[in-house]
């Protein structure tokens, strides 16, 4: 098997792609061995996979009735955007 080299751009697309996707053999086996070689890119994992988690708990939370617009909130955006479009 002929890996390619990666270098930090493709890392960092790989690394944040990882938390969307399954990355296949071939760029895990690259991301590994990158990784290794390149202490600031396992920091910068460490940093997206912190920023990955509180996204996620962010998303979490907007479920919550608590985070919900309320009623004259909501009012006011609708009449101020139906007043932009008018103009």
């Amino acid at each position: 098997m002929n890996l390619p080299a990666i270098n930090c751009k493709d890392a960092a697309r790989l690394m944040s792609e990882s938390k969307d996707r399954s990355l296949t053999f071939s760029e895990r086996i690259g991301l590994f061995i990158h990784k290794h070689l390149c202490k600031p890119c396992v920091k910068f994992d460490e940093q997206i996979e912190h920023l990955h988690q509180m996204g996620k708990s962010i998303g979490d939370n907007i479920n919550d009735s608590s985070a919900r617009l309320n009623q004259i909130a909501a009012a006011r955006i609708r009449k101020n955007i139906i007043q932009e479009i008018a103009k």
